[in-house]
């Protein structure tokens, strides 16, 4: 969810409590329980059935709220792709080379 906030105001956002939560500031600073997000900066919640966020009393505030089931899947991390194990990231960074990651027919 994209979410603008002039500043000082306060939003309270409801979210389910098995999910993962977590907002990324993209604009200004947020203040979450009490404490100061700075800009460009990630944020992860803990469990619970809300959020509440409130921008800073000099500035705008623009942030996105992502919230989703854990998937309680093993990651594997490298750079722009994520996998579930180092293999499959190796065999992904190998067809990224040769030229077959991800053949699909144009949409347009």
């Amino acid at each position: 969810m994209d979410v603008s906030l002039p500043k000082g105001e306060h939003i309270a956002l409801p979210t389910r409590p098995e999910d993962t939560v977590f907002a990324f500031c993209i604009q200004g600073e947020a203040i979450i329980s009490a404490q100061l997000i700075a800009e460009k900066t990630a944020i992860l919640f803990g469990a619970g059935d809300g959020v509440s966020i409130e921008a800073t009393p000099d500035r705008d505030l623009r942030f996105i709220l992502f919230s989703a089931k854990p998937l309680h899947e093993p990651v594997a991390w490298g750079g722009p792709i994520v996998m579930n194990t180092r293999e499959e990231l190796d065999r992904a960074f190998a067809e990224l080379r040769d030229g077959t990651f991800i053949q699909t027919e144009p949409i347009l």
